[in-house]
């Protein structure tokens, strides 16, 4: 086998191990797996015809070419299903009155439909009619204040409401694509 073989699955595989280090799983486990399955495909293996094989690596290149470009550009359906299962591992209860489901940024910037966007759901402690405080801390410190208030019904089906908080052009820009942003954003309900 060629050294530059070698090199390149094994190239393949670190990638997928920055990916699982980084918190893309998905994107990690498939180029690790495409990674180790070219590996062994490589290997002199006389039962297995050359152009079966040199069949499968192009096969599996190409799916990996693709997760690899999927992982580094974040792309928003793949990123966001994604986010969607660690969130569910990585919810907390903030303050006891609700949880948070998910902190994100529209990517449009049109007024009305930007801003930095905290998904909240009632827990058994929110009391139907209260109005709550909601602050919205950016790396620790806080940012901005809103309140929120649930009814009777969304209380008793937990329904998730959405609070809206300011945001720069710039910020869109940024974080538009970024899927959850619980590692620059925290919210606290009181």
């Amino acid at each position: 086998m060629s050294y530059v073989y070698l090199l390149s699955y094994s190239l393949l595989i670190g990638i997928g191990i920055s990916f699982a280090v980084t918190g893309r799983y998905v994107f990690g486990f498939i180029s690790i797996l495409a990674g180790v399955i070219c590996l062994y495909l490589s290997l002199n293996r006389p039962y297995i015809r050359s152009n079966t094989k040199r069949l499968l690596q192009r096969l599996l290149f190409s799916v990996l070419a693709i997760v690899i470009i999927c992982g580094f550009l974040n792309v928003r359906p793949i990123s966001t299903f994604f986010d969607n299962i660690t969130q569910n591992f990585s919810s907390c209860s903030v303050g006891g009155v609700a949880k948070v489901e998910r902190i994100w940024c529209s990517y449009i910037w049109v007024a009305g439909l930007d801003g930095i966007f905290v998904e909240l759901v009632p827990t058994s402690a929110t009391e139907p009619n209260k109005t709550y405080t909601v602050e919205l801390y950016e790396k620790g410190k806080l940012r901005e204040t809103s309140t929120i208030t649930w009814n009777q019904p969304e209380v008793n089906v937990k329904a998730q409401k959405s609070v809206r908080f300011s945001s720069t052009k710039a910020e869109a820009e940024a974080y538009g694509m970024e899927g959850d942003l619980s590692h620059i954003f925290s919210a606290k309900v009181y």
